[in-house]
């Protein structure tokens, strides 16, 4: 199951509106007026704010039936060449709702708008499939806001741009609103794309982490039942986990596509932080809140009972082990101390390293892939 972080005490809170309309809309019981879309901020969709585009995860799901999707698999691995969700927008969301004037979670759910209950984080150049995967497997029952769904891409109304729509501060815009509106924030991690170079990402934890929403971490993980000659529980693909060995760097992460010159979005984002916070601060509430999830997944029921399942072949890596790893590399981050090597540099160093890890945890076996 997805694990939940929520911030230490003592970091600084981002400067939201404090007008009295924004304060008072925000934190209403669901009004959906413009005049409380304007508030924020930010335009609205046929009269409805960003916290009824909410998307249900069966309508997610059924993204991957439009035969404009694509789905390349190689042992059950989403391969190169299928659909990320920056396609996904591009051949179905935006020749969808072209014209429409809602996004297309709205235009699903017109007659009946879905009120979000869990705020997703993610990046665009992640596979569909994956992304998907996380949704499901987290457990949340939804409505979903996903900013590729929720917000209207086609950009052919005047009145209705992605700049209009998001406002002139991302601390006072429908990502803020909606996190006022809601009790979880679900962050999407998979292997294609690194969730923690990103702006918006980094951006939205942290944001939701001063609300005192919670923050579920989820991995896409593979099925290793459906690989040839690996056994059910023995493969660990944990995103989460191997995006670690990288520090959080908020001011090196980018909006939109990483080889173009930075958007608006992000022009506004880091004016925002460096005119309150600084990056360094959401660098280390990012971290803490990675850190447990690492300390909450290393002693799970089920690396529990996957570490038994393995103890009984030889020569099988303690699945924990990994965990314990990244454990220490975010520590040491933490602690300010110099950044310790991804892989020790000779024999002796090898066993040092290895006898303790294995002395963190009674019963550990530590292999030779440590992520």
């Amino acid at each position: 199951p997805p694990t939940t972080s929520r911030l230490p005490l003592g970091l600084p809170a981002p400067a939201y509106c404090s007008s009295p309309a924004c304060l008072a809309s925000s934190m209403g019981s669901g009004c959906t007026k413009e005049s409380t879309v304007q508030a924020q901020g930010g335009a609205s969709q046929k009269g409805y704010g960003p916290h009824m585009w909410g998307i249900s995860l069966q309508q997610l799901l059924d993204v991957e039936k439009d035969k404009r999707y694509v789905l390349k698999t190689v042992m059950n691995l989403t391969d190169e060449g299928s659909s990320t969700m920056r396609d996904v927008v591009k051949q179905i969301v935006e020749p969808e709702t072209k014209t429409k004037g809602m996004g297309y979670a709205l235009m699903l759910n017109e007659s009946k708008p879905l009120k979000v209950s869990v705020m997703v984080s993610h990046a665009w150049d992640e596979y569909y499939r994956d992304f998907a995967n996380c949704i499901a497997q987290s457990g949340l029952p939804g409505p979903f806001w996903v900013c590729a769904h929720a917000i209207y891409q086609p950009e052919d109304l005047p009145e209705l741009t992605i700049k209009k729509q998001l406002g002139d501060d991302p601390a006072c815009g429908p990502f803020a609103m909606v996190l006022r509106h809601v009790d979880v924030m679900l962050c999407a991690a998979t292997q294609a794309c690194n969730i923690y170079t990103r702006m918006w990402c980094v951006f939205e934890m942290y944001t939701a982490l001063q609300l005192g929403v919670t923050v579920k971490m989820q991995g896409s993980a593979i099925g290793g039942c459906a690989m040839p000659g690996i056994s059910a529980g023995e493969l660990i693909n944990d995103p989460v986990k191997d995006t670690c060995r990288k520090a959080v760097d908020t001011k090196s992460a980018r909006c939109g596509h990483p080889s173009l010159p930075p958007n608006d979005d992000e022009l506004k984002i880091r004016a925002s932080i460096e005119s309150t916070i600084g990056y360094a601060v959401i660098d280390r509430a990012v971290e803490e809140a990675r850190l447990k999830y690492l300390q909450e997944k290393r002693d799970s029921k089920e690396l529990e009972e996957r570490a038994a399942m393995m103890a009984m072949r030889r020569g099988r890596e303690d699945p924990r082990a990994p965990y314990q790893v990244a454990i220490k590399l975010v520590e040491k981050r933490l602690a300010g101390e110099e950044e310790p090597h991804e892989g020790p540099d000779s024999d002796e160093e090898d066993a040092r390293f290895k006898a303790e890890l294995e002395a963190a945890i009674p019963g550990l076996t530590v292999g030779k892939k440590l992520f």
